[in-house]
């Protein structure tokens, strides 16, 4: 990636449809967040590409690249140039959801739907991205992190799956990176979510039940309105039996509500 003088790298399982693209979590690599879903018998067809983060995964970790969510979408936009594609199906997890916003603000060219499963559209943060930017940098990489992975590897050997899996995800990633993500998701612009209101195609919201705002009584940044997104066009979805984390504590569902976001039926 000679703008950012550092490699990305990404996975692509081929397939004879419609490209679908898979944008992670906060410092996800890609495979530990959507693998299950790209190579689900219900997603068979599409084209997936998978892209690991810079800092994250496989791909470089530049020590002075910003990570701001602007330049994930551009080095997105790269990546699909590359590979010659045009209106892909464009599936964002959290960070990557926010990412996906700006990648079709930037590139309409590039998207032909946005699939958004609880990606932030508001500034302020969710609970983790508030947390870890409540410290300074330095803190944050010297300190506050280390010792949350410490605390997840022992929940983890205890037997909290959900710690297993988090630390596993995160244990080798760029602690700056996930500082500098998650500053770019506190400090969004005022206006974001009304430019992601007025996207002109397809676009789906998909909430965890768990943190759907009908259930919590909350409206977050990363869990809005579901009437305000509707009244703008944009369809909703649920995931039952699950919270923020949908397409990995209840996967099958996850695909589910996919291929009805994708007008695909499930057989």
């Amino acid at each position: 990636m000679k703008e950012f003088d550092a490699t990305v790298r990404y996975h692509v399982i081929e397939g004879y449809g419609p490209a679908a693209v898979y944008l992670p979590a906060l410092s996800f690599p890609s495979l530990a967040n959507f693998l299950p879903t790209a190579t689900h018998s219900k997603m068979r067809g599409f084209r997936s590409i998978l892209i690991d983060y810079l800092g994250v995964g496989h791909s470089e970790r530049p020590s002075d690249f910003d990570h701001s969510m602007q330049n994930h979408a551009k080095i997105v936009a790269k990546i699909l140039d590359h590979e010659g594609l045009q209106k892909c199906v464009i599936v964002g997890h959290s960070m990557g959801g926010t990412v996906a916003i700006y990648l079709a603000m930037q590139r309409p060219d590039l998207v032909s739907e946005l699939i958004v499963c609880e990606g932030n559209v508001t500034p302020g943060g969710g609970m983790g991205t508030q947390y870890f930017t409540s410290v300074s940098e330095t803190e944050f990489v010297t300190t506050l992190f280390p010792k949350l992975l410490a605390k997840w590897r022992k929940d983890g050997r205890d037997g909290d799956t959900e710690a297993q899996w988090r630390c596993g995800a995160w244990e080798d990633v760029d602690f700056t990176g996930i500082y500098r993500n998650s500053k770019s998701l506190v400090d969004l612009p005022a206006n974001f979510k009304q430019s992601f209101l007025s996207l002109p195609l397809k676009r789906t919201f998909v909430y965890g039940e768990e943190t759907y705002p009908e259930n919590t009584g909350e409206i977050k940044a990363d869990a809005p309105d579901p009437s305000e997104l509707k009244r703008n066009g944009i369809s909703i979805a649920v995931v039952p039996g699950v919270g923020h984390d949908q397409m990995i504590f209840n996967p099958n569902a996850f695909v589910e509500v996919l291929s009805r976001a994708l007008d695909r039926p499930a057989h």
